[in-house]
């Protein structure tokens, strides 16, 4: 089971979230079809620029809904994390599109992850069982349609091991942007993300960079941008 997996939590109006952003919310291994996982950077390129700033901030200044900062509180005492350790990784931009990942450390010394969109919430995970069985980077993806049922966002959260230097996202319009990778934590991990709105570019290929140059690993994500099949109701 993915340890990630998202929950539906109150909408704060006595309702809920969905427990998947839209459609789905689905694990990517880059090298390793098993659980991957998350780390301390977040690099988060509103309408596919490479742009947005990428800043990690307590949760307690978080511009995130006031459930939401509940909930990560209340998984953070459950996975025995240092709740004055939470930091959000994020990129700048409206609520409504928000999207990134929670950073917690417990007494060890051992860091802690959750990823969150504006409609889900994951539980906080040890970062090292997530990574337990990843080559050097993975990469969630996140669906949402449009008004016409097709895919109108995509967005991806990454994490990187410490001996990725760096990271690129290939576009569907030909494009590549640098993902930014931000540390935080203590275990030497790395996060980004990656969110468009506009179909030319739609994420479609992960790159994982050494110190050296070397392209250390690629991923195939361009299904995120494929709408799931019709159901009969």
């Amino acid at each position: 089971m993915d340890p990630l997996r998202t929950h539906a939590q109150p909408n704060g109006n006595g309702g809920s979230v969905r427990s998947y952003v839209s459609w789905r919310i689905t694990l990517v291994l880059l090298g390793v079809c098993a659980l991957a996982g998350v780390s301390c950077v977040i690099a988060l390129s509103q309408g596919g620029t490479a742009d947005a700033i990428p800043r990690a901030i307590p949760v307690k200044d978080s511009p995130d809904p006031s459930y939401i900062k509940k909930q990560i509180r209340i998984w953070a005492k459950d996975a025995d994390v240092v709740t004055a350790t939470l930091r959000e990784v994020a990129g700048v931009g409206e609520q409504a599109d928000r999207a990134g990942l929670f950073v917690g450390t417990d007494d060890q010394g051992r860091d802690y992850v959750s990823i969150f969109t504006s409609h889900s919430l994951s539980a906080l995970v040890r970062v090292t069982k997530v990574m337990a069985h990843v080559r050097d980077v993975a990469a969630y993806t996140a669906s949402e349609p449009d008004s016409r049922g097709q895919v109108g966002a995509v967005k991806v959260f990454g994490i990187a091991s410490p001996r990725v230097a760096r990271v690129t996202i290939d576009q569907a319009g030909g494009k590549t942007s640098e993902a930014a990778l931000v540390e935080c934590g203590h275990q030497g991990f790395s996060y980004f993300t990656y969110t468009s709105s506009d179909s030319e570019s739609f994420p479609t290929i992960v790159r994982g960079f050494g110190s050296n140059g070397k392209e250390l690993i690629t991923r195939d994500i361009s299904y995120a941008a494929t709408p799931p099949p019709a159901t009969n109701k």
